[in-house]
């Protein structure tokens, strides 16, 4: 026991003399201790961290509750105790804290210019990291004097025609569109066309300096153009256009991307005939597929170093969400086919398109099952604008769901981690309503806030009331806070009506 003592003291003497080190070192004492299952250790290196950073990282905390490498010490006594510090150094701390929200309550109306259709030829030369495009497009000016659109500003525009006459237009590479990096605004007047019109346009560009937040790469194994980038002439106040798009690469490099996909050896063609905005092109030598087909719906997974084992379970595990999903919220969408591409990048994100999903990751874990939980959530939860405060009725519903996943597969003690980390994840997170779009800390809003808004109303009126609520809204395919507001009241009657108003503000 004297032996033991002298070991402990000394593994909590270097965690103090550590304190001159950074946190990531420190939490990778913890979790270096954790596996070797030293638990003594363990909580002296979380108890060192209270200490030097319980108060200054104010997401430590909830990231602890989740973090799965922990999970067999909860049911220790220290767990609790050592939680009960981080969590008051938390509060202590934001509670001496401004909360500045900006807000965005201004009414919105949208008679901006549409793109209805994309008729693409693309050539994408991997060797010099360059590309070609040759497009009309479909647009409808809607009595406006000019059309933007977004394109990638490393580009260099050859041609752009209005019907069969040159076209005044203006590129402003340093004019970027929320959501897309490294973007320039594309300024289309409209000069005699008042309506429907179609536009020509030439031009080509690098792909020699993709941002990492672009969701987009172009190297010796790997190209992948998509919205986030610009590679076409993006359209972002709409989801409304479809497109017909060849495309040219080297000959064995194997094509994917989010539409229907078709040909070989160089020369391939996708359509997307289903309306949204996003074109994602993929293309690389190493490109692996597999697919699973359930209930009438096939599931196909593309990556192209994942292993093979891994990206079995992701395709059965997606399965098994869209199914309980279907169950829960008793609707089914009409797409009967799925396609993952598992991104293999260091960021953490993800986005989700109508029969296509693509996430950022190397391996599959827990992260990567909530990540796709949210983004299948998006097959029922789309339908509200995505750049403003209604977006919580996308966002949050489709985060909600993911709760919804995590408690069905990894069980109630695991999912009630996740509520009380999200708690504190909201705990200061400015009000839902109003809140503009991209505000700093709004990810903690639209995400977490709104999530527990709706697992405690879940709470609150018992699960036939709150699901028979979702039912309706998935089925009307609900996409506006009024339409939400008339579905409650009309399902829930006044008060919690007005108990859903006060929570969207507080």
């Amino acid at each position: 026991m004297k032996t033991k003592l002298i070991i402990l003291s000394i593994a909590c003497l270097q965690a103090t003399t550590l304190c001159a080190q950074n946190e990531g070192r420190l939490y990778g004492r913890v979790l270096s201790y954790a596996r070797q299952g030293i638990a003594d250790s363990v909580f002296c290196y979380l108890d060192s961290m209270a200490t030097l950073y319980g108060s200054h990282d104010l997401d430590l905390y909830p990231e602890l509750l989740l973090e799965t490498r922990l999970r067999p010490y909860h049911n220790d006594a220290r767990w609790a105790a050592c939680m009960a510090r981080y969590r008051m150094a938390k509060h202590v701390s934001e509670d001496s804290r401004q909360r500045t929200c900006q807000t965005d309550t201004a009414a919105k109306t949208d008679n901006t210019p549409i793109v209805s259709h994309y008729d693409i030829d693309l050539t994408i030369d991997v060797a010099t990291k360059r590309f070609s495009v040759r497009a009309d497009i479909d647009l409808d000016f809607r009595g406006q004097g000019y059309a933007d659109l977004y394109l990638w500003r490393h580009t260099q525009i050859d041609k752009l025609t209005l019907g069969n006459e040159p076209a005044r237009y203006e590129f402003a590479p340093n004019i970027q569109a929320p959501w897309i990096s490294d973007s320039g605004r594309l300024r289309i007047y409209a000069g005699n066309a008042q309506g429907h019109a179609r536009i020509t346009t030439a031009y080509n560009g690098r792909l020699d300096s993709i941002p990492d937040d672009s969701f987009a790469a172009c190297d010796s194994g790997m190209v992948m153009l998509t919205y986030y980038m610009g590679w076409y002439p993006v359209d972002i106040n709409h989801d409304l256009s479809t497109a017909d798009i060849d495309i040219h690469v080297t000959p064995d490099w194997p094509v994917t991307g989010s539409g229907i996909i078709a040909g070989k050896k160089g020369t391939w063609h996708m359509s997307q005939p289903w309306q949204q905005s996003d074109y994602t092109i993929i293309a690389s030598p190493s490109l692996r597929q597999q697919a699973i087909t359930r209930n009438g719906r096939t599931i196909e997974v593309v990556s192209l170093k994942f292993p093979e084992a891994e990206a079995d379970s992701v395709a059965h595990n997606s399965a098994d969400i869209y199914d309980l999903y279907t169950r829960l919220f008793r609707h089914s969408p009409d797409s009967r086919q799925l396609r993952i591409f598992l991104f293999p990048a260091d960021g953490q994100g993800a986005f989700s398109r109508r029969n296509f999903i693509v996430c950022c990751c190397g391996h599959y874990d827990e992260w990567l099952y909530q990540l796709l939980a949210h983004e299948i959530g998006h097959f029922w939860w789309r339908s509200a604008p995505t750049d403003r405060w209604e977006d919580w009725l996308n966002e949050s519903f489709a985060e909600y769901s993911s709760l919804c996943a995590i408690g069905h597969h990894l069980g109630t003690a695991v999912l009630t981690d996740y509520v009380e980390a999200y708690r504190e994840w909201a705990r200061t997170a400015c009000p839902i309503k109003g809140l503009a779009r991209q505000a700093e800390g709004s990810q903690h809003t639209f995400y977490h806030k709104g999530a527990i808004l709706l697992y405690d109303l879940q709470q609150r009126i018992g699960d036939k009331a709150f699901f028979g609520l979702l039912h309706r809204l998935t089925t009307k395919k609900i996409g506006s806070q009024a339409a939400f507001d008339r579905e409650v009241f009309r399902a829930l009657g006044q008060n919690t009506y007005q108990w859903i108003g006060r929570r969207l503000s507080k």
